[in-house]
């Protein structure tokens, strides 16, 4: 039975009423949720994504012809979508990283320069590669979680919150309320919650 009401909750199988009471609650939520995270990430949603700058490089280094490599470099980017490589490093430093993983998960390994290193062309340095790497490659040691467990997970997240947001209006009197006295009661915590169920499940 939880399940299904977690399930129900994710994914609500009936269409809600158009200009109806749930569709106007659901809609300020989403608003509100959306102006939380713009916040949080400073209103910098301009994000340049490393795919292009891969086959570009192989271009570079007369590697392109090599499908596999192309192909398991695009991989390996794509999987990197599910970790924090995007905010930590250059859109430079990810597309070389997945170059290099690339090169040497082949059978027949692709050799790279190295006299000068090759990376030093995209001013790219070692431990940036090393460090985008072993995040990367960490993924694949993660346990995989079933459907009921991020489910599960998802609830809890859902229970935090609404916790939260109780306790804080059972302490908030009309002499101290945030009209009064100018601030807003936790405004980050939707985003924090939802990042924390993020990173822990997926």
């Amino acid at each position: 039975m939880e399940q299904a009401g977690c399930h129900q909750w994710i994914w609500p199988f009936e269409p809600m009423e158009y200009m109806g009471n749930q569709f106007f609650i659901s809609k300020n939520a989403v608003i509100k949720a959306e102006r939380r995270i713009l916040k949080e990430l400073g209103f910098c949603v301009h994000v340049k994504h490393p795919h292009k700058l891969i086959t570009t490089y192989l271009q570079i280094l007369d590697n392109e012809k090599n499908k596999k490599l192309v192909q398991l470099a695009w991989n390996y980017m794509n999987d990197s979508l599910r970790s924090n490589v995007f905010l930590r490093y250059s859109p430079e430093a990810i597309a070389c990283a997945c170059i290099h993983i690339a090169a040497r998960k082949l059978k027949d390994q692709v050799p790279l320069p190295s006299n000068p290193p090759w990376y030093f062309l995209f001013d790219v340095s070692l431990d940036e590669i090393e460090m985008v790497s072993y995040t990367i490659l960490s993924l694949y040691n993660r346990k995989r979680r079933s459907p009921a467990e991020l489910e599960q997970c998802v609830a809890k997240a859902k229970e935090s919150i609404t916790g939260k947001k109780g306790d804080d209006m059972d302490g908030i009197s009309s002499a101290n309320s945030p009209a009064t006295s100018g601030v807003s009661p936790r405004p980050g915590m939707v985003f924090s919650a939802f990042a924390v169920c993020f990173f822990i499940c997926f």
